[in-house]
């Protein structure tokens, strides 16, 4: 991961808050899930989330995609 997008990303999160108006005009879409909120839930919800995304389950998941999507396209030629 480039420096830049791991200090945005992981490293100083807390310095680019989102904040209220972001959190409620998507409120309604994202609700109060990790892409809508900021601080200790931010926090509890991305630790939540980062033993879901291993890079194992990732390389399953992107593996299958790509096997349905190319399946798909071989269908259409």
């Amino acid at each position: 991961m480039p420096d830049s997008v791991e200090h945005i990303l992981k490293t100083n999160f807390e310095n680019y808050e989102k904040g209220l108006v972001f959190n409620s005009n998507l409120k309604a879409l994202l609700g109060d899930g990790i892409f809508n909120v900021d601080g200790h839930v931010w926090k509890r919800q991305r630790k939540v989330a980062s033993h879901i995304f291993t890079a194992r389950a990732f390389k399953t998941v992107i593996a299958q995609v790509f096997e349905s999507e190319t399946n798909r396209v071989l269908d259409i030629l």
